[in-house]
């Protein structure tokens, strides 16, 4: 999970955390992107606008070292839609904030279920 804003990272971190998953979160993208490599992580949560490096592009890197990652985007209603709608992924989804850990996590958790092909109840 990739957020500059401290207090939404570590809010939606832990929060995830409370619901069993297992995630790293980077306060910087550059620190993200640094530290990434195939295989490491199955999904990226990727706040759209970071001062260091956009979400855009971000993801684009991400998806150049490892074009299996799903891709998140946290994004407010409309801000960065057209930036996001350019991104080239098979696995690109994206959720709007405001929102809340227990609907981030159903959120999450659906879209997990979609790429893996698992029916929820």
């Amino acid at each position: 999970m990739v957020d500059d804003n401290i207090d939404h990272l570590t809010t939606f971190q832990e929060g995830l955390e409370r619901y069993g998953f297992s995630l790293k979160g980077y306060f910087s993208p550059l620190k993200a992107l640094e530290e990434f490599h195939p295989g490491l992580y199955d999904v990226a949560i990727v706040n759209v606008m970071t001062h260091a490096m956009n979400g855009k592009d971000l993801s684009k890197n991400l998806v150049s070292v490892d074009n299996a990652i799903k891709l998140i985007f946290l994004t407010p209603t409309n801000e960065g839609d057209k930036d996001i709608n350019t991104v080239t992924s098979n696995h690109f989804w994206i959720i709007r904030k405001p929102i809340t850990i227990e609907n981030l996590f159903e959120e999450v958790t659906s879209i997990l279920a979609l790429e893996q092909n698992i029916p929820l109840l």
